[in-house]
């Protein structure tokens, strides 16, 4: 597994990330679709919607300059096979269970 240093910010994001994915996959959408997050999202989900807008967008900053999400100038975002790739590791490590816990919570 790669070692990469991120901020509690850009961990949870990434979690919540995660497990939203995780959950699409259980409901049968494609790798691709589910991956892939608009910028509503972003604000139409807990916890991330009670984030203030500046921290959520260092959090995807941090996120994609460790090539953990790809990002688009209006504002979607995807998970990049490394980010899928490490948090299945965490998984596997039982590192992720504030993810998991959350995935419970999101329709």
């Amino acid at each position: 597994m790669l070692d990469i240093k991120m901020s509690k910010e850009a961990d949870a994001l990434l979690s919540v990330l995660y497990a939203v994915y995780k959950s699409r996959r259980k409901e049968g959408m494609s790798k691709s679709s589910a991956k892939e997050f608009d910028p509503d999202f972003f604000q139409n989900v807990e916890p991330l919607s009670s984030w203030n807008a500046d921290d959520l967008s260092e959090a995807r900053v941090e996120l994609k300059s460790n090539g953990l999400v790809k990002t688009s100038i209006v504002g979607e975002c995807e998970l990049t096979e490394n980010a899928i790739a490490i948090m299945e590791d965490r998984v596997k490590d039982g590192l992720l269970a504030g993810a998991e816990f959350l995935s419970n919570f999101i329709p």
